[in-house]
C-alpha cells in the first residue's frame, strides 16, 4: 500500500494508516507466503521491471516484429522528409542572400 497526502496532514493521517496496514490480511491462498509449485508466476523478472516492463512485454507478445516491418518499410518515407527538411532550411538562407544584394546580375 501507498500512502498519498499531503505533507501538511500526513502526522495527522500516518497512524491511521499504520494502523491499516497492521489489520490488512489477504484473502486466503493469495498471500505470497502461501506459494505452491504449480502457481502462476510472471514470466518475467525484475530486472525486466527495471529496465522496462513494457519493453519486455512488448519482446515476450512479439509487437517488437510488427514495428520493424514498418520501419523497414517506412524508412524511405522518413529519409525524403529528412531531405525536404534540410532544402526548406537552406532554401531560407539563400533567400536571405539574394535579398541582401549577393546574388545580383550585371
Amino acid at each position: 500500500m501507498t500512502l498519498i497526502e499531503d505533507r501538511a496532514q500526513v502526522d495527522a493521517t500516518l497512524p491511521q494508516f499504520r494502523e491499516i496496514l497492521r489489520s490488512h490480511r489477504y484473502v486466503e491462498g493469495e498471500s505470497y507466503a502461501e506459494y505452491r509449485q504449480g502457481d502462476r508466476i510472471a514470466q518475467y523478472g525484475l530486472g525486466a521491471l527495471v529496465l522496462g516492463g513494457a519493453a519486455a512485454a512488448a519482446a515476450k507478445f512479439g509487437l517488437f516484429g510488427p514495428i520493424l516491418l514498418f520501419a523497414k518499410k517506412a524508412w524511405k518515407l522518413v529519409a525524403a522528409a529528412v531531405v525536404g527538411a534540410v532544402m526548406w532550411v537552406k532554401s531560407l538562407f539563400t533567400r536571405r542572400e539574394r535579398r541582401e544584394g549577393g546574388w545580383r546580375r550585371s
